[in-house]
């Protein structure tokens, strides 16, 4: 999934300390997509044989599995295919993590859970019936059943998209901005969004401690997707959209990313010792990604910095 949101900014940040290679999901990104310091396999792998026939050749310290989870539900991507194919191929890569020996780590979402309740623990019930939320839960469960020390992972994220697999979400926000078509966004439903290499820091510490099991990793503050672009319309010095806003929201909102699916993050603060990031820390690092080079990172055109993260 190194065509995702978490996959292209978790190898782009751990390529300047580590070995990365990467799969896309989709054909195309396989052929085009190019991230400085990351290896990107471009060959067609077909069921569990071609997983073990990899894992086999690499000899993963890790694997990751960047599933339909790895992008936040608030950008409607199209690369995102909940299915139960993405059920099975979890499985297949779970179970043959398990049989190399190298441990297992699955992003999914916050979008499992909806409202009415705030800041959602991991053991919350307040669960999503959307068909994408229970493709999730099922990649959640097929990760966790294959492999006895899988990381599970809820967040959401936000960050840039190499131009081989975008724009992306990000990207088409900010053309939006920028010419004035940027449509009203929905100021109810609201998350814990959290930039990718952040996201990607954080998770490097939690495999440093060997952690397994659930924990959601996410940002400190909750935000709707209103006021979330209006901070990044402000950190990019654009005009702020005009926000509609209905007296009152009479019936609770349904659909998969449509209601509350804020993240508790309590769990992993204290396995780790650490405190998450702010929004408005993340925003401003992500207006520095764009003027300091680490987009040319993600686009193949230049080197990370060895032993440093992004």
């Amino acid at each position: 999934g190194v065509d995702s949101i978490v996959g292209a900014n978790l190898a782009a940040v751990l390529s300047g300390s580590s070995v990365v290679c990467g799969l896309p999901r989709q054909i195309a990104a396989t052929q085009a997509a190019r991230i400085g310091g990351c290896e990107i396999l471009r060959e067609t792998i077909s069921g569990e044989g071609g997983i073990r026939q990899v894992l086999s050749r690499i000899s993963p310290g890790c694997v990751v599995f960047c599933g339909p989870g790895a992008e936040s539900c608030w950008s409607q991507s199209p690369r995102a295919a909940f299915t139960e194919e993405a059920v099975s191929t979890a499985r297949m890569w779970a179970r043959a993590a398990h049989e190399a020996g190298a441990p297992f780590t699955c992003i999914s979402s916050d979008a499992v859970f909806t409202g009415p309740w705030m800041f959602h623990p991991e053991s919350s019930r307040s669960l999503c019936d959307s068909r994408q939320a229970r493709v999730l839960r099922g990649i959640e469960a097929a990760a966790l059943a294959e492999h006895a020390s899988a990381l599970v992972v809820r967040t959401h994220v936000f960050g840039w998209m190499p131009d081989a697999c975008g724009p992306g979400w990000i990207e088409r926000e900010l053309a939006g901005l920028e010419d004035g078509t940027a449509r009203g966004q929905d100021p109810f439903r609201h998350a814990t969004p959290m930039l990718a290499t952040d996201f990607a820091t954080v998770l490097e510490q939690a495999w440093q401690e060997n952690l397994s099991g659930v924990f959601h990793i996410a940002g400190s503050e909750r935000i709707s997707p209103a006021g979330f672009l209006a901070r990044i319309a402000q950190e990019f010095d654009l005009p702020v959209p005009a926000i509609g806003r209905p007296e009152s929201l009479v019936e609770r909102p349904q659909g998969f990313g449509c209601g509350e699916t804020s993240l508790r993050t309590g769990s992993i603060r204290r396995a780790m010792g650490v405190s998450l990031p702010s929004l408005t820390d993340g925003v401003r690092r992500l207006r520095e990604q764009y003027e300091n080079g680490y987009r040319d990172r993600l686009n193949g055109s230049a080197a990370p910095p060895q032993g440093q993260a992004a």
